[in-house]
C-alpha cells in the first residue's frame, strides 16, 4: 500500500544551558515529507510486520544556511494487535536527506552532502 508520513525535528543549544559550550548558540530544523510504499506481513492474526521506502522532499536550516532537496526514507517496523483496529508498534527507520553541495565544499568528489538520521519509533495506529 501507500502512506504519506512527514516528520519535523528541532534542537537547540545555547551557552546558557552548558558550561561545555561556552559563548555558543547553536540551532537547526530538519523536515521531511512525502509518499511511502508499504509492504506488510501477518505472522499471525495479532502479528504483522511492515517494510516501508519513501521519497519525499526534504529541508533544513540553521544559523544562517537553509537547504532544500530531497530525502528518502527507509523502515522495518513489528506491531501486535491485540485488538482489530488497534496496533501497538516499534519501527527501525533511516532517513537520509540530500541537498546541493556548496561550491566552496572540499571533499570526496562523489560523496553525498546531507544528513542521515537513524532512530527508533514507538507507537499506536488506529485502523478503521
Amino acid at each position: 500500500g501507500i502512506d504519506f508520513y512527514g516528520s519535523h525535528t528541532s534542537w537547540k543549544l545555547s551557552s546558557r544551558q552548558s558550561s561545555f559550550f561556552k559563548d555558543t548558540d547553536a540551532s537547526y530544523t530538519q523536515f521531511y515529507i512525502g509518499p511511502n510504499f508499504a509492504v506488510g506481513y501477518r505472522f499471525v492474526e495479532q502479528l504483522r510486520m511492515e517494510v516501508t521506502l519513501g521519497l519525499g522532499l526534504s529541508a533544513y536550516k540553521d544559523v544562517g544556511q537553509t537547504e532544500v532537496g530531497f530525502g528518502t526514507r527507509f523502515a522495518v517496523g513489528i506491531e501486535v494487535m491485540p485488538w482489530e483496529s488497534v496496533g501497538f508498534g516499534i519501527e527501525l527507520f533511516n532517513q537520509g536527506n540530500y541537498f546541493k553541495k556548496p561550491d566552496n565544499l572540499k571533499g570526496v568528489i562523489d560523496e553525498a552532502y546531507g544528513i542521515q538520521q537513524l532512530g527508533l519509533l514507538f507507537g499506536i495506529r488506529i485502523y478503521h
